[in-house]
């Protein structure tokens, strides 16, 4: 298998058929593109009419995983109450590694306003570098929307963000040569710009409540299939609508790496019919906020690009796997 996450295909077939077939009475089916798990809590002894709250289990892994996580329990439709982390140190790193790696994570838990209440810290002759796992909980008091033939597709925030930061990282010898500090930084952005959890607040805060899915791994056109899996739509989609920053454009271009398939916390797409006041709530607090298609009815996932139209493929391996292999 290649590095990165694994393929729908994969998931679909070897992990979430098996898991499936073990379901608790109030455990809901896992689905591609559900971004978080889902138990429904019980009233009482039982479930009535009136008990609608869902326990939320979002588990992140890799880059900025405490906001990746909690970004997951907000697409969702959910609240987060808590984090808990697990951490595996590999045997020659010294304690100052280990404290560097729970200020990354105390750092992430300030940005998004969400305690790490418990977790596991161990040393592990099996790793060759901190390995560091995060599971965010909330909770949904209604049913989550699904996307519906006929509604826009709002995105908000520009696409690449967190990808092309671990580029820059990772080649900053080849982009400092080409582009100054001042530039790279705009394409680096902050790290509170891959939370959208002050987005989803402010949308509730003015009563819209619709479907939601966050950007991450795969890209934009990862989350866009994983959107139409969920809701068993199609879509019809504008390329040159999709936000990105010139910098992160140049970048990419740079070192050959398509930011379409780059991993883009930060990014939230939504699907809702009242796409005007979205758009216009957003922009009244400087949130950038465009539509970017249409859900339409049937399987089709149509990609326009002026002239030129295609179909888009089933998701690829993230462009910061390939760029190293």
């Amino acid at each position: 298998m290649k590095t990165g996450k694994v393929s729908d295909t994969i998931l679909s077939r070897s992990v979430l058929k098996p898991v499936n077939t073990v379901r608790g009475k109030y455990v809901k089916r896992l689905d591609i593109g559900q971004d978080a798990g889902e138990v429904q809590l019980a009233c009482q002894a039982d479930i009535s009419s009136d008990c609608r709250d869902t326990l939320l289990m979002a588990t992140a892994s890799g880059y900025m995983p405490v906001i990746k996580a909690v970004n997951n329990i907000y697409a969702a439709g959910g609240v987060p109450v808590g984090l808990s982390d697990c951490i595996v140190m590999d045997k020659d790193s010294r304690e100052i590694r280990l404290r560097e790696v729970i200020a990354q994570l105390t750092r992430q838990s300030a940005i998004t306003g969400v305690s790490i209440t418990g977790g596991h810290t161990t040393v592990s002759g099996n790793v060759t570098s901190p390995m560091v796992t995060v599971t965010a909980v909330g909770v949904r008091q209604e049913q989550r929307k699904q996307p519906q033939p006929g509604e826009s597709i709002i995105m908000t925030g520009y696409i690449g963000m967190s990808g092309i930061r671990q580029l820059i990282d990772r080649n900053s010898d080849i982009v400092q040569a080409r582009y100054s500090d001042d530039y790279t930084a705009k394409a680096y952005g902050s790290d509170e710009e891959l939370y959208i959890g002050d987005v989803v607040e402010l949308l509730r805060k003015n009563n819209i409540n619709c479907y939601m899915h966050d950007v991450s791994e795969g890209g934009i056109f990862g989350a866009l299939w994983d959107m139409s899996e969920y809701g068993h739509t199609g879509l019809d989609v504008d390329i040159r609508s999709i936000s990105v920053r010139q910098e992160i454009i140049e970048i990419c271009e740079l070192l050959n790496v398509n930011p379409y398939e780059l991993e883009s916390m930060g990014c939230l797409l939504m699907t809702s019919d009242n796409d005007c006041d979205i758009i216009n709530i957003l922009k009244s607090c400087n949130i950038e906020a465009q539509v970017i298609g249409k859900v339409i009815k049937g399987s089709q996932r149509i990609l326009h690009n002026k002239d030129e139209e295609r179909f888009l493929d089933l998701p690829k391996q993230d462009e910061l796997y390939r760029s190293v292999e």
